[in-house]
C-alpha cells in the first residue's frame, strides 16, 4: 500500500491530526489494498503452519512459539486490511515524497514525522474515496503500537456489530472479550501482553522455552489438529497468569485461525479482481502439505 501513497492519484488536506487523501478512485486503490492484505495473510499461514511442523522439539521450542507469535501479528495485521484499516510504517522516502504533495495542497512549511500510522479507507461511492491517516504512538515500540491499535479497534468493531445487531454479532463480542483478557494480562492494560511475551522468550530466555525445558509444556502445544478446527479450536479461556505460555500460543493460534477462516472465504467469493489470490493461496498450501 506504501507504493500507492508515491504512485496514486490524489488530493491532500490536513484535519487536525489527520492527513487526509481525496479524490481517490477506489477500483484503482483495491489492488494495493489487496496486496498488502495477502502478503501478511500467506506470512501468517505459512508461520502457523510450520510452528506445527515435526522439528518442533526441546530444541526448537522457543523457536516455534515466535513463529506462532509472528502468524498471530501478520494475522492481526490482515484482518484490519480486509476492514479497509490498518497501521503502516512512513519512512524517510514516503515522507519526502509527502511533504513535497503536501507543500502545493496544505502549506509551504508541512512536516511528516517518520513512524507508525493508522489508517482508515472509506470507498464513499467509489470515484471519491477516502483515506485518512494518522501518527500513533510515541513511547513504545513499533509491535507494542500496533497491538494497542489492533485492540481498540477491534473491540470498537465488536460493539459496533452488537449495536447494528449484526449476526453472530454477539459470539464475535464475546470472543474478543476473551481475546482482550489475554491481550491485557498482567498489567499490560493497553494490550501488548503478546509483544512482551515475544520479548521475554526471545531476548531474555524465559519461561523455560530454551535448553533446559520442561517437556510437559510440549505436547500441548503440538497438536497440529487445531489447524483443522478453524478459530473455534482456539481456547482463549486459559489463564496467562498461571500458564503464561499456554495462554500465548492459543492467542497467537486463534489470529492466525482467523486469517485462515477469512481466506478462504476470501478465496470462495472473490470475484475476478482476486484471481491471483486465489492461484497463490492454492499455492502456498501445497508448498505447505
Amino acid at each position: 500500500m506504501k507504493r500507492w501513497l508515491v504512485e496514486g492519484s490524489y488530493q491532500l488536506s490536513e484535519n487536525s491530526k489527520e492527513i487526509v487523501f481525496s479524490g481517490v478512485d477506489a477500483e484503482k486503490f483495491a489492488p494495493y489494498l489487496l496486496y498488502d492484505y495477502s502478503r501478511f495473510s500467506f506470512a501468517s499461514h505459512e508461520s502457523i503452519v510450520l510452528s506445527f511442523q515435526k522439528s518442533f522439539d526441546k530444541r526448537a521450542l522457543a523457536w516455534g512459539l515466535l513463529k506462532r507469535y509472528y502468524s498471530g501479528f501478520f494475522a492481526a495485521h490482515s484482518l484490519l486490511r480486509s476492514l479497509g484499516h490498518g497501521v503502516l510504517w512512513v519512512d524517510a522516502a514516503d515522507a519526502s515524497h509527502l511533504q513535497k504533495t503536501a507543500r502545493i495542497y496544505i502549506r509551504d512549511d508541512f512536516l511528516l514525522p517518520l513512524g507508525a500510522y493508522k489508517f482508515d479507507f472509506k470507498a464513499n461511492n467509489g470515484y471519491d474515496a477516502t483515506l485518512k491517516i494518522e501518527k500513533i504512538g510515541s513511547r513504545g515500540g513499533s509491535h507494542e503500537e500496533f497491538w494497542k491499535y489492533f485492540l481498540k479497534f477491534m473491540i470498537d468493531y465488536s460493539n459496533d456489530l452488537v449495536t447494528r445487531n449484526a449476526p453472530d454479532a454477539g459470539q464475535f463480542a464475546a470472543r474478543m472479550t476473551d481475546l482482550k483478557r489475554i491481550m491485557c494480562a498482567r498489567g499490560e492494560n493497553s494490550g501488548t501482553w503478546l509483544s512482551f511475551i515475544r520479548n521475554e522468550i526471545n531476548y531474555q530466555q524465559k519461561f523455560g522455552t530454551w535448553f533446559p525445558f520442561s517437556s510437559a509444556k510440549k505436547s500441548r502445544l503440538q497438536e497440529s489438529n487445531i489447524l483443522k478446527l478453524g478459530n473455534a479450536g482456539s481456547n482463549l479461556l486459559i489463564n496467562p497468569q498461571s500458564s503464561p505460555i499456554e495462554a500465548f500460543s492459543s492467542a497467537t493460534c486463534f489470529l492466525a485461525l482467523i486469517n485462515m477462516d477469512l481466506a478462504n472465504l476470501l478465496k470462495a467469493r472473490a470475484g475476478a479482481g482476486a484471481s491471483q489470490f486465489r492461484r497463490e493461496w492454492d499455492r502456498l498450501n501445497v508448498a505447505l502439505s
